[in-house]
């Protein structure tokens, strides 16, 4: 598959009007969320950039600030019918650039990295492959995403003050 851009025209409308906030009602209702959480599993890490989960599978993709990709797949934690751990499923660098952000797809793993350009690694059951890598951006990728209803569409973002939409 081959990955185009596509441009847009600006929009000739004026920019949206602030958000606005209700912070007494959004403090009350999250404090009372917050309270009934509790901590199922740690996994100690580099500082975490960004990280998606599968739309299909238990799976979480992971970005890291040593350059990696980290997935990992959400168990039941044997011996326990409340436990549940994440368990290292695959950890892929780059040659030559740090991976900044990452999105898990049906098709595979996207990959924004600090020279700008995109990969999209194809998982096979015994190894990883970049199925394809890309240069857009002058700077690093910061987000890309593909779309869940047209999985043709890659949305991505970059330091270079742009967002792009790419067809493939």
């Amino acid at each position: 598959m081959r990955w185009s851009s596509v441009r847009t025209a600006p929009s000739s409308t004026s920019s949206p009007p602030p958000p606005t906030r209700c912070r007494s009602r959004m403090r009350n209702s999250r404090t009372a969320w917050a309270q009934r959480l509790r901590m199922l599993h740690t996994v100690e890490t580099a500082d975490v950039f960004d990280m998606k989960w599968s739309p299909v599978e238990p799976l979480l993709a992971q970005a890291d600030a040593h350059g990696r990709l980290a997935l990992w797949r959400l168990e039941q934690e044997h011996g326990s019918d409340k436990g549940v751990v994440l368990r290292d499923v695959l950890f892929w660098r780059h040659f030559f650039s740090n991976v900044l952000v990452c999105g898990l797809e049906p098709n595979g793993l996207s990959v924004g990295l600090s020279d700008g350009s995109l990969c999209v690694i194809s998982m096979r059951e015994d190894r990883s492959e970049v199925s394809e890598q890309w240069s857009a951006h002058q700077y690093e990728v910061w987000t890309c995403y593909f779309d869940r209803a047209k999985l043709h569409l890659l949305y991505r973002g970059s330091n270079d003050c742009s967002f792009q939409l790419w067809i493939g």
